[in-house]
């Protein structure tokens, strides 16, 4: 299955919510958009449903997790639900 992401659309409560773990809204972008070595794999279940898990880097070096879902997977816009600092 292949999944496009041309936009991520950003709630206050998502932002919010990265930022508990001190990553920004432009870090999650970095990874999702500009890392060319970033991996990435679709995930199901019945807790969190489909989503994809990203691991890659910002601009600057710095290695993130990132957890997308669809809000319109044909259209390509996705929301970020959690991103954290890979230890």
């Amino acid at each position: 299955m292949r999944l496009e992401i041309y936009k991520l659309k950003w709630e206050e409560h998502d932002a919010e919510h990265i930022w508990k773990h001190h990553v920004y809204t432009w870090e999650v972008e970095d990874v999702v958009f500009d890392d060319p070595g970033r991996e990435a794999r679709i995930e199901s279940s019945k807790k969190h449903g489909t989503r994809i898990m990203m691991k890659g880097r910002t601009r600057t070096g710095r290695p993130l997790i990132v957890f997308l879902k669809p809000i319109d997977s044909s259209e390509g816009i996705w929301r970020c639900t959690t991103a954290w600092e890979e230890k």
